[in-house]
Order: structure tokens, then sequence, then C-alpha cells
């Protein structure tokens, strides 16, 4: 009934939407507690994974449309979701200085962060109609959706166990 493909979107979906969703979760403190960001400063530079985001989506929508080519779009994506995180692993920790400001290196992993979730609403998800016969294309959604649930009930317990055991 669903190919191979349909799944291996799927398993991207879920890591994607997780992943994102988790960190985002963990981001004020951890840009407080990891880059001295008071906690205004943190809540508006994670505004800018949002405001990328809303700012990026519709043009990169039309690029996608007319160029076509979405599995290297989605390979980007996937790329640039991986070089936000090792950007925010790698930024140097702050030396005991608050950061008021809401804007620092680490910022520029939030920027692509968001720019990797234009990458996967723009190319991961519509690929799914691509992928499936048009008569079980809101079975394929609506299996999508149920995991990418399920991801989002269990990452956020992953998360915390991990951010819980950092601390230590």
């Amino acid at each position: 009934m669903l190919k191979g493909a349909f799944w291996l979107i799927v398993t991207l979906c879920m890591f994607a939407v997780a992943l994102y969703v988790c960190f985002l979760d963990n981001a004020n403190k951890l840009l407080q507690t990891r880059f001295c960001y008071t906690q205004p400063s943190a809540g508006r530079a994670i505004m800018i994974v949002y405001i990328v985001a809303a700012s990026f989506s519709a043009p990169l929508g039309l690029i996608v449309d007319k160029v076509g080519y979405k599995r290297y779009f989605t390979i980007a994506g996937m790329v640039i979701f991986t070089i936000a995180h090792i950007i925010i692993l790698a930024y140097p920790q702050c030396n005991g200085e608050t950061v008021t400001n809401s804007f620092s290196g680490a910022s520029w992993g939030l920027f692509l962060l968001g720019l990797g979730y234009c990458f996967y609403a723009n190319c991961v998800v519509p690929s799914i109609p691509l992928v499936v016969r048009k008569k079980v294309t809101g079975t394929a959604f609506g299996i999508m959706q149920m995991i990418e649930s399920v991801a989002l009930a269990f990452f956020p317990l992953i998360a915390g166990v991990l951010v819980q055991h950092g601390k230590t």
C-alpha cells in the first residue's frame, strides 16, 4: 500500500519536527545557562527562529515550485538543520558576562534552525503526495501526523533526561 519512499519521508518528518520542537522547548534555558543571556534576551533570541521561518517560507516555496528537485532541497534542509545544531554546540560558552542583547554568535545557529524549518515545511511535507497514490493521500498524511505526534510525545521526555543528565 505505502512504498518505502513514504516511510523515509515520514521518518524525516518525525525527526525534523521532534528535534526542532524539543530543542526550542529547552532553548531559553540553554541560552541563559550556556551563553549567559538574560531571560528576556533569550526569549528575544528564540524569536529569530520564528521570524526567519515566517519570512523565508513563502519565497522558498516559490523557488522550490519553480526549480523543482525537492529531494535536493530536502537534503539541503537537513544539512542546514545539522549545521545549526553544530553551531550552537560549538559556539564558545560565556565567560560570566551577562548578554543583554539578543544577537550573538549562537544566534546564527537559531537563524539557520529557522531556515532549516522552512526547507522542511516547503519540501518534505509536500513530497508525500508525490510518493503515494491519490486514493490514499489522506491516509498517508494521517499516518505521518500520527507518527509526528508520537514522536512529540516521547522526544521531550528523552530531551528532558538529556538536559537533566547534562547538569550533573
